[in-house]
């Protein structure tokens, strides 16, 4: 089963999942962040909650070297 949800203006989401199903996969990931991957279970009658914390890439960049320097 794969799917894809969307995160509310404060980052909140929620979906039912059958925890006939479980465990999860689960991939979250934003534009210019580096992407978390976590497996989570699901239990009958239980809320399941995943909190994530998604932080900045890190961009590098490469510098030429100088050509006058011998």
């Amino acid at each position: 089963m794969e799917m894809s949800l969307f995160t509310d203006e404060n980052g909140g989401y929620a979906h039912w999942l059958d925890f006939r199903n479980s465990p999860f996969f689960m991939i979250v990931a934003k534009d210019g962040h580096q992407p978390q991957f976590r497996e989570t279970t699901v239990n009958p009658g239980e809320v399941t909650t995943e909190n994530w914390t998604l932080h900045a890439q890190c961009t590098t960049t490469t510098q030429q070297p100088d050509q006058h320097l011998q």
